[in-house]
């Protein structure tokens, strides 16, 4: 018997060596030679007889051989064939009406977005596709038929909409929030053949033409009952097998307890225990086939599944081939050698390790069977006998509703009860007595912030939804105080958690204090009962199953949800009707939003402002930044007061007649002599403004806050038309209001001991999932963080976060098996030490305890989220980190998170696979938002979330993505950033729920920020210059392009793209910059000692790069300016995508230098979905250097890749948190630990 392999050597034999053992992680095995076994009907005369496994009759003189010759099936449709199936009766024959927008399958054929240097190249490496919508039917007459080896006379072909395929499927999630165009149309070849992994619970069925591979991921409707009825026998016994080899230990009742009952969002059907024993004849039948067929069917699940079927009828359907273990062979060209790729890979994957507490929130929300680390403990409450309660409750309450409906209640004052005048403390209704304090029911009405009417009350009982509850009904409020005169009661609203954003995944006993208050009539409205409410219990507390409890304020507008803190947050203890906390803050907002002068200052949103005092005003410039002034005069005259401003300019606006030594630098001011009056209510906030001469250390100076400035010049306008006009202006001339200035002094003086002592004693950050590590180190900036520990999967990435950050221990391995050892080590087992991924002969360090870490970071991975993403997995496990995400969290437990996804994570919607507590079968709208919230919740966190652009924050690109920060119980929560440079792309960041509400934390309006974007010239003007030699592959060296020769500048040389090589440009430390620093972002970019500029490209093929060679050195420009004998298929052929899209621009696209960057992703080709990479000045791709500094790293940072492969560095820059939007983060987290200990400072000192 030959031996048996490992996955690793199964996957990629050339690449590994023998081995003498069997891996529990090994496939099943076909014996047949070769690493695919084609499908045949058990018994056909055709199936040699030899014990190597069935083999199909096929045609030696095939033009592409044995292996290659169309896939036969039979041409009526009878989609099961084997005893027992659900669907027997022969179907109505079905034809497939081709689409005018299919595309013929060709050779040379590329998808958009697709790179054939890597996807496929010419020989025997066909490209990779994803195939949607699809149908497949019979060649000529486009009969709908199953795909399927029950007859051999008539081949097959498939349509679909197509779209490329990634080998780090990420890549595709960071393209998320880059606008789609409608995908392509295609119709393939023959299908020549078809597989599946039986092994792997969430393998798709691939097909392979003549030109490519397919992964068929969702039928079209016309297509979707053969299909389903075909697949079926195929995915159940995928089930019983992957379960079986995964679990080796599980008995037969917990794998029947795991899947029967439970929706397959595969099969779109419920799973019952008949499924199983009708398919255990295909099971044994692929079984049979296999080296470790034995193994398996002694595992209990499958030992219980077959002993009832042995001696019975072979199975005489049809099997799908069998893959080995690992990806199909011509996948392996893309991973071979590669182990950033393959660790990657969801054949590759660990099962997901959760905590017991996140595995008991997620039951019935995911379809992966989750590791669990830890011990289980019983939980403390009974969720369905708690919905069960609450179903009879809403009868109660419903009965007693519609026994009131004609009724007057009857209202009694008890005269011990008032307080004074006209206010009681307590009334009776019907003889209950309700007081203030109380939490009561009152039937729902009009939902004017969510535009939701009352919901309409049912006449009879049997006319409720099952799915209803309570809270679908009746509202929640606790009285603030009671009006005898008016028969009033004011209340302040509580929301049930089903009516948040949170809905079925929230707390069936949950209630948030609503930051909304109102009045009922007494006479008109029935108070329908009252309930006990826990408030802010411990964690704990028993709570009944009637009973409710309350610990979070929800504020969904501005999309948080934060403890109930002071109990006057509640009901305040002042006399009624001055006690209602919400009235109160409603009257402090009016007042602020009041403009008044008094005496020699102006008050405005609640701030005052004195003369000499430098402001901020709202320029109403919706592409630029707000102006600024220095008010002179205060005019209180008019209704609303005017100040008298002194302008004051900005020397990036005049850096054109600057002399070389000044930089473009967007906290340079200039004095003028223009004098402006504004009205006051255009204030926006204080600036900071000093002689450049004033600090002791300028950098320090502007390091405390975006909105420091400095001057030393004064012009006599804002716009002076030579530096002569120009005049110095010592400190004296640049004055200021004293008394603020001494105060804005000894808070800076108090800044520096702050800092000093988180110098001492930092908080210490963990990232589980820490690429490079830029989000870490982002952070780091603020001053009051340590970046300690991280884990990297990537053996490429975690090389670069220790190059570039020596103090953090980083753990190349995968998340869930770090997770498993730092739970297990803590709690005191005995476990073995796990290796690095990179070298097995190299042990974990220790890992993190919760005494360790202070605050979580992480950029949780990215797998395409978007709604518009029609090629999702059903069951991808890096879908499913989120939930060792949380694990982590709750087994650290850390006083800060900071959490960051792409922007399609708001859409990313969980499969319920059950009904009963959620209420839905088939998906829970952005149930991925509300898994997480309602998990920290849980865990005693409070939660802030939004969307933030990264051109907002000193990016130099748009990319917008998700923000969540989370803060523990007393902890100050920080606010999101508020933008500081104004972005010209329009985008609201408003996050709408399924509820009905929406929230916009981030302020996007421009003419309010305090600087201007940062563009590409700003970020790259500096770096070194070269062109790309153009090797005339297509055209000859004879034909010139119009303007040729002006396009290029003599002194920029011309570099070879050499296909020997994998990098074209400049690397190492002694590399000469085009020019010094510029601007303030060049050097801050290069105010550390340079290691490696890693300033080149990579080599694409030699016809690529004739193309970008020959786009004209013109602002966007891209392919439409080619030549046409330089035009590919995908853009030329009127049947193309671009084509049909109207021939939008973008493929081969130019940067426009005083623009930004479109957003940095993973995937950097002229024909990717983001394709404007090409640089401003040169005739070539940007450069990593250049990637780079589009997201803000510091030309210091380096990058790296095992295989010197730059799309590895791509990847690594595409991945990371854009660096000044982390920094940004830190500063809002610094000013509010700052003010936290200013406070306590402060009641130190009051109590001494």
């Amino acid at each position: 018997m030959p031996p048996r392999l490992n996955a690793f050597q199964v996957s990629f034999p050339d690449e590994a060596g023998p081995s003498s053992s069997l891996s529990s992680q090994t496939s099943l095995r076909p014996r047949a030679h070769g690493p695919l076994i084609t499908a045949a009907v058990r018994g056909h005369p055709d199936v040699a007889a030899s014990g190597q496994g069935p083999k199909r009759k096929e045609r030696d003189d095939h033009p592409l051989g044995p292996d290659r010759q169309p896939k036969q099936v039979r041409t009526d449709w009878r989609p099961s064939q084997f005893k027992g199936s659900k669907s027997t009766r022969r179907k109505r024959a079905l034809w497939y009406s081709p689409n005018p927008k299919d595309v013929r399958e060709k050779r040379g054929l590329r998808i958009p977005g697709e790179d054939f240097d890597d996807n496929g190249a010419d020989g025997h490496d066909v490209p990779v596709r994803i195939l949607s919508k699809f149908c497949v039917f019979e060649s000529g007459n486009e009969k709908v038929v199953p795909l399927s080896d029950d007859n051999i006379n008539i081949s097959l072909e498939a349509a679909g909409a197509v779209a490329p395929y990634f080998a780090n499927e990420e890549d595709a999630g960071q393209e998320d929030d880059i606008e789609d165009s409608q995908p392509l149309r295609l119709r393939t070849t023959a299908i020549l053949r078809y597989t599946i992994d039986y092994t792997k619970a969430d393998d798709p069925i691939w097909i392979q033409t003549e030109f490519a591979w397919y992964i068929l991921r969702e039928p079209s409707k016309i297509y979707k009952q053969c299909w389903l009825e075909t697949y079926r026998p195929h995915r159940i016994a995928q089930i019983m097998i992957s379960a079986a080899k995964e679990n080796p230990e599980w008995t037969y009742k917990r794998f029947r307890e795991t899947y029967a009952g439970r929706r397959d969002r595969l099969l779109r059907d419920v799973l019952d225990v008949n499924d199983f024993e009708e398919h255990a004849a295909l099971v044994a039948d692929i079984l049979s086939d296999h080296e470790d067929g034995n193994v398996l069917k002694e595992t209990p699940i499958l030992r219980r599944i077959l002993q009832n079927h042995l001696g019975s009828q072979a199975y005489r359907g049809i099997r799908a081939h069998v893959r080995i273990n690992g990806p199909p062979p011509v996948m392996r060209h893309l991973l071979r050698g590669n182990i950033d790729l393959v660790v990657l890979r969801p054949e590759n994957q660990n099962r997901t390790h959760v905590t017991p507490l996140i595995d008991r929130l997620s039951l019935g929300l995911f379809q992966e069977h989750l590791e669990v680390v830890g011990a289980r403990t019983p939980a403390k409450r009974d969720i369905r006998r708690i919905m069960n309660r609450g179903r009879s409750w809403l009868i109660e309450l419903l009965s007693k509703q519609l026994e009131k409906l004609d009724q007057i209640p009857k209202l009694i004052f008890p005269y011990d009860a008032r307080i004074r005048d006209e206010y009681w403390n307590a009334v009776e209704i019907d003889g209950v007595r309700f007081s203030v304090g109380d939490v009561i029911v009152i039937p729902a009405g009009h939902d004017n912030e969510r535009h939701r009417p009352p919901p309409p009350v049912p006449e009879t009982l049997d006319q409720i939804p099952i799915t209803h509850t309570f809270a679908d009904y009746f509202w929640f409020a606790i009285i603030v105080w009671i009006n005898q005169k008016e028969k009033q009661v004011h209340i302040r609203y509580l929301e049930h958690s089903f009516k948040t954003l949170l809905e079925e995944i929230g707390d069936p006993q949950e209630l948030f204090l609503s930051p909304t208050c109102g009045d009922i009539d007494l006479r008109e409205m029935h108070i329908l009962g009252k309930i006990n409410v826990h408030w802010s219990p411990d964690p704990d507390a028993v709570i009944g199953p009637s009973e409710l409890f309350c610990r979070y304020v929800y504020d969904e507008v501005n999309a948080t949800i934060t403890h109930i803190g002071d109990p006057a947050d509640v009901v305040s203890a002042g006399r009624p009707p001055d006690n209602c906390p919400v009235c109160a803050r409603r009257e402090q907002a009016d007042n602020d939003a009041d403009v008044r002068a008094v005496r020699d200052s102006v008050i405005c949103g609640g701030i005052t402002y004195h003369k000499l005092d430098f402001v901020l005003i709202n320029s109403h410039n919706e592409s630029g930044p707000a102006d600024i002034g220095q008010i002179l005069a205060i005019d209180d005259r008019a209704l609303c007061p005017t100040v008298l401003v002194r302008r004051l300019g900005r020397i990036s606006n005049i850096i054109h007649i600057c002399p070389q030594n000044i930089i473009k630098d967007e906290r340079h001011l200039f004095l003028t002599d223009e004098k402006q009056s504004v009205s006051a209510a255009k204030i926006l906030q204080c600036c900071h403004v000093l002689h450049r001469d004033s600090p002791d250390s300028l950098q320090e100076w502007l390091d405390m806050s975006p909105s420091n400035f400095y001057i030393q010049y004064c012009f006599p306008t804002l716009t002076p038309q030579n530096w002569g006009e120009k005049r110095l202006i010592s400190w004296r001339d640049v004055g200021g209001c004293i008394p603020c200035s001494k105060e804005y002094i000894q808070r800076f003086h108090e800044l520096r001991q702050f800092q000093t002592a988180y110098e001492v004693r930092p908080l210490r950050a963990f990232d589980p999932f820490g690429g490079v590590g830029a989000f870490g180190k982002g952070l780091e900036e603020s001053g009051c963080i340590k970046f300690t520990h991280a884990v990297e999967i990537s053996p490429s990435a975690a090389r670069a976060l220790r190059e570039n950050s020596p103090h953090t221990i980083v753990y190349n391995q995968c998340a869930n098996i770090v997770l498993q050892y730092a739970i297990k080590r803590h709690a005191g087992h005995d476990i073995s030490t796990p290796t690095e991924i990179d070298n097995s002969n190299n042990k974990l360090p220790e890992p993190p305890k919760p005494e360790d870490i202070d605050v979580l970071v992480a950029g949780f991975p990215c797998q395409p989220h978007s709604r518009l993403n029609m090629f999702q997995r059903a069951n991808d496990r890096k879908c499913h980190l989120m939930l060792n995400l949380l694990s982590w969290i709750d087994f650290l437990r850390p006083r800060y998170i900071f959490l960051e996804n792409v922007q399609g994570f708001l859409s990313f919607n969980l499969n319920a696979t059950q009904a009963g507590r959620y209420r839905v079968e088939g998906g829970i709208e952005k149930g991925g938002l509300k898994f997480v919230i309602q998990a920290l919740l849980t865990m005693d966190y409070q939660v802030r979330f939004g969307l933030l652009q990264a051109g907002h924050y000193g990016t130099p690109q748009t990319r917008v993505r998700f923000f969540l920060i989370a803060a523990r119980k007393s902890l100050p929560l920080s606010p999101l950033p508020k933008p500081t440079h104004a972005f010209p792309v329009k985008d609201r960041l408003i996050m709408r729920f399924p509820n009905g509400g929406q929230a916009q934390p981030i302020p996007t309006t421009n003419g309010m920020q305090l600087h201007q974007y940062v563009s590409v010239e700003d970020a790259i003007s500096d770096l070194p210059r070269f062109h790309w030699k153009n090797p005339y592959k297509i055209l000859n060296r004879n034909h010139r392009l119009e303007d040729d020769a002006m396009d290029v500048e003599d002194d920029i040389p011309s570099l070879l793209c050499d296909p020997t090589q994998k990098i074209c440009g400049f690397s190492g430390r002694a590399v000469n910059y085009h020019s010094d620093p510029v601007t303030s972002f060049q050097a801050k970019c290069r105010a550390k000692p340079l290691r490696d500029l890693q300033h080149f490209t990579r080599v694409l093929k030699e016809e690529t790069v004739e193309r970008v060679t020959n786009i004209p050195l013109r602002p966007r420009a891209d392919y439409r300016d080619l030549p046409d004998e330089l035009w590919e298929w995908q853009v030329i052929n009127p049947a193309s995508a671009t084509a049909r899209n109207g021939f939008h621009p973008g493929f081969y696209g130019r940067l426009d230098q005083k623009q930004w960057f479109n957003a940095t992703v993973t995937n950097v080709e002229p024909t990717a979905k983001q394709s404007w990479v090409l640089n401003p000045y040169c005739k070539r791709m940007v450069t990593v250097r250049e990637l780079a500094r589009s997201q803000g790293f510091p030309d210091c940072f380096t990058f790296y890749s095992k295989y010197d492969d730059v799309k590895t560095m791509h990847r690594q820059i595409g991945n990371a948190v854009p660096w000044p939007v982390a920094t940004a983060l830190g500063h809002e987290f610094k000013e509010a630990l700052f003010e936290k200990w200013r406070k306590d400072r402060h009641e130190a000192e009051v109590i001494d």
